[in-house]
């Protein structure tokens, strides 16, 4: 039984180190060349983010849910880098590790998010998490306005957040680079 579990971890391990390689900046994968390279790095991408959801959803904070709010905040990030499709799957894998309750929420947040995406994505975000809400309210009742809402407005307001940063960061290194 022992061999068998070394064995286990060593392929498992050996396949996420794979999986996950290229959801990290690489020259190969940044820029990729084939269909295989781009769609090994949205995949990449999606299992490093469901892997945090799920390792969020362990750690709630008085009943919120920080993997929904991970969730959501990925399913604004696919949308805005990747577009519709790849927003759509990751809500659905996404929201499967959350609770299966919360996969139409997200699907309808990332509709949302990318009809609203080309006027600004932090206002993408806030009206997609009000989709979210109404969604989540007339499929679950009024329960879903107490902690699955509360994740949402979380998770839109970390995504709001990080874009600003990344945003702010990018500024600075191209005016860094025109000054040289």
């Amino acid at each position: 039984y022992d061999l068998f579990g070394a064995i286990f971890a060593v392929i498992t391990s050996s396949a996420a180190t794979v999986i996950f390689y290229g959801a990290f900046k690489h020259p190969e994968i940044t820029q990729p060349q084939t269909k295989f390279l781009s769609l090994y790095k949205k995949t990449s991408a999606l299992s490093v983010a469901a892997m945090l959801c799920l390792a969020l959803e362990s750690l709630p904070i008085n009943g919120v849910s920080l993997g929904l709010a991970a969730a959501f905040a990925f399913t604004n990030h696919f949308c805005l880098r990747y577009g519709l499709v790849e927003s759509c799957v990751s809500s659905i894998i996404c929201g499967a590790v959350c609770g299966v309750q919360n996969i139409p929420v997200l699907i309808v947040a990332s509709f949302t998010a990318y009809c609203v995406l080309d006027a600004s994505p932090t206002l993408a975000a806030a009206v997609s998490c009000i989709a979210g809400t109404v969604c989540g309210v007339m499929l679950t009742g009024s329960t879903y306005m107490s902690d699955p809402f509360i994740s949402l407005l979380l998770g839109c307001a970390v995504y709001a957040t990080l874009k600003k940063l990344i945003a702010e960061k990018s500024d600075k290194s191209t005016d860094r680079l025109s000054l040289t």
